[in-house]
């Protein structure tokens, strides 16, 4: 493998392996809502930006040793670098395994981000509402009738804690 080729790849297993850390990262954030965990949650999204960092660092030094070695002129993506491969050459496996395995795990964590986003969001709405039904008054005080009106039905959530 030609030693520019080898730099790179190196490179980008580099940032597999990051994003694997991400993944576990993710995980581990997941478990942490699912116990209740603020603490460790908090921990994990710290140590999250750290992980993401570091990446951003190794995405610069890529895009940095693409211009130095002149491959960047002629390269904007994996695949144009595998067409320009000779299809049975150890380089063409090699980062033909890298390209499939940078699609796989990053199409993962970008997934798997959405989901926790997502569920995260759930969860702060039924807590806000769960709150807001404690701060609201049982009773309305001040009705248009005058009358004082019925309480409101306090959330699901906050019944089933109860």
């Amino acid at each position: 493998m030609s030693i520019a080729l080898d730099r790179l790849a190196a490179i980008l297993e580099q940032e597999l392996t990051i994003a694997e850390e991400l993944e576990n990262n993710l995980a581990a954030q997941k478990q942490a809502i699912v116990d209740w965990n603020v603490e460790a949650l908090l921990g994990q999204i710290a140590a999250r930006e750290s992980w993401l960092r570091l990446l951003a660092e190794l995405e610069q030094k890529r895009s940095e040793f693409l211009n130095q070695s002149g491959m960047h002129r002629a390269l904007t993506t994996l695949r144009q670098l595998l067409a320009d491969l000779p299809p049975n050459g150890p380089e063409f496996k090699r980062m033909s395994d890298l390209q499939e395995r940078t699609r796989a795990v990053f199409s993962r964590l970008q997934a798997d981000q959405q989901n926790l986003h997502s569920v995260m969001s759930h969860i702060s709405a039924h807590v806000q509402e769960a709150l807001g039904a404690l701060s609201r008054p049982p009773l309305s005080l001040y009705g248009e009738s005058g009358v004082a009106g019925s309480a409101p039905a306090a959330s699901a959530l906050l019944q089933s804690r109860v």
